[in-house]
């Protein structure tokens, strides 16, 4: 007669119940440990993004000013509720001011818990010449974690910096 074997449990490799719910109590921590610091390098990435997109949108206006010979105006505009967008507007030949088109059409928001300041204070859009001058101006984006971008506008020259 074959003779069984019995099986020794404890040799046998793997986890026990108790290892793997010590592992998940311990990624549990770690994750809830590391939340809060994601969400405050996720708003600074949105507000370092979105400052840079305003800066190089005011190269090309201002380039654009002097290779198409018109007057371009980037406007701030402050929406319902909380939301500030950014337009991008030429004058024409009727000396009026229409929204440009195709590529730089879109509308520029900024990010929901940012806020954006500009001295002087009444500012609400910026011109850009075509003897490539522009509106001093000084705009800040602020989130709500205390990061600051600022983008200066010098009248003369081609000066826009970021900071």
């Amino acid at each position: 007669m074959q003779s069984i074997q019995k099986i020794n449990y404890s040799r046998c490799k793997g986890f026990t119940f108790i290892e793997l719910l010590i592992v998940i109590v311990i990624i549990g921590i770690l994750s809830g440990a590391v939340m809060p610091n994601l969400k405050i390098a996720y708003s600074n990435f949105q507000l370092d993004s979105f400052a840079k997109d305003i800066y190089y949108l005011a190269k090309y206006l201002q380039i654009s000013a002097i290779c198409y010979r018109r007057i371009y105006r980037l406007d701030i505009v402050q929406e319902q509720g909380d939301n500030t967008v950014f337009l991008v507007k030429y004058k024409n030949k009727n000396g009026e001011f229409v929204p440009v088109e195709k590529r730089f059409a879109k509308a520029y928001k900024l990010p929901l818990d940012a806020e954006v300041y500009s001295e002087p204070a009444d500012r609400t859009n910026i011109f850009f010449y075509p003897d490539a001058s522009l509106d001093n101006t000084t705009i800040v984006f602020k989130n709500q974690f205390g990061k600051e971008m600022t983008l200066i506008f010098k009248g003369t020259g081609t000066a826009i910096q970021i900071k």
